[in-house]
């Protein structure tokens, strides 16, 4: 497939993709992205405080019905800091080991911590929402319509040498491998403090490479096109669209 000639194209001819465009592509996806992990952590930071918060009143009731008359006439109002500190100073008073008490409370504590399955569920779900936004965004539409939602307001296509869209396994290794370069690097970091800076300004080098890539590169491409083998292209420019075009082929 060949497509006409521009000053940047990929291999079939395709117009690359501005530098600014995919930036702009890539801003909206991680707005997207952010957006939709907020939200399911809201729910799910909810869900888990409200267990806490039961857990703790509810070991404070079961304490004190435990240790008896250790803390008869002690007062069950005010605030939880304030009916902890009294349990521990009665029990103090009474001549018993605090250690005792500590264990007491911690193992209270556990056993009260109960996560109904409703709450279980709903938590799962706000994971796995996250999860599957991510992997549809950037894998399943990469592979089925050569966009992800950000590229597909701006404009722009992921393609493979033959202007096909990229294959599952080719939008994986295109969407993790930065990821995964600047994670590797880190872990090599939090073995020593020593390395710690280096490896953190080297992750930071890698993927504002990987940004500022495309300038120097005479097919436009990042770091991640270069390691998947796709490129990035803005047919619009030619007035051709990409919307017809089905995935990369079986033998690629």
């Amino acid at each position: 497939m060949q497509f006409g000639t521009k000053s940047k194209t990929t291999p079939s001819g395709l117009p690359v993709a501005g530098w600014w465009r995919r930036g702009i592509a890539t801003l909206i996806d991680d707005v997207l992205g952010f957006t939709v992990i907020w939200f399911a952590g809201l729910i799910s930071a909810t869900i888990i405080g409200k267990v806490i918060w039961t857990a703790v009143t509810q070991t404070i009731v079961d304490v004190r019905t435990k240790l008896g008359d250790v803390v008869d006439g002690i007062a069950s109002s005010g605030n939880v800091q304030q009916q902890i500190q009294d349990l521990i100073n009665a029990y103090r008073a009474s001549g018993k080991t605090p250690n005792d008490l500590g264990n007491l409370i911690i193992n209270t504590y556990i056993d009260n911590l109960h996560l109904t399955v409703m709450q279980g569920l709903i938590i799962f779900v706000c994971i796995a929402g996250c999860f599957y936004f991510a992997i549809y965004n950037h894998i399943i539409r990469v592979h089925r319509k050569g966009r992800s939602l950000g590229d597909g307001l701006v404009g722009i296509y992921a393609v493979t040498d033959g202007a096909f869209f990229p294959s599952y396994r080719t939008a994986i290794v295109r969407y993790l491998c930065m990821g995964v370069i600047a994670g590797a690097i880190s872990a090599v970091g939090s073995f020593s403090s020593s390395l710690a800076n280096a490896t953190n300004v080297l992750t930071a080098t890698v993927l504002i490479v990987d940004l500022l890539f495309p300038l120097f590169d005479k097919h436009g491409r990042s770091l991640h096109d270069l390691i998947a083998g796709t490129y990035t292209a803005h047919p619009d420019r030619f007035g051709y669209s990409l919307e017809h075009m089905t995935a990369t082929p079986a033998s690629e």
